[in-house]
């Protein structure tokens, strides 16, 4: 299996980060979460654009242990 993304990475000589406060470059349509930037999708206002209804329950342990989402449409 191969993975093809752009833009391109793993550019030599380039570090894969920015160094400074972390999240201090999030986008402004994201929040920070463990100190990395997560963009919000809103998956109800996204369903509704496509004519759809949902119902969405979801379960997290926060130190990665065991996370469950289950979503109906």
């Amino acid at each position: 299996m191969a993975c093809q993304y752009k833009p391109a990475g793993n550019v030599p000589g380039e570090k894969p980060y920015l160094a400074g406060p972390a999240c201090s470059k999030c986008p402004q349509a994201s929040e920070c979460r463990l100190n990395q930037c997560v963009v919000n999708l809103d998956l109800d206002v996204v369903l509704r654009a496509e004519g759809k209804q949902a119902t969405i329950s979801a379960s997290t342990n926060m130190k990665g242990k065991q996370a469950t989402t289950s979503a109906t449409t």
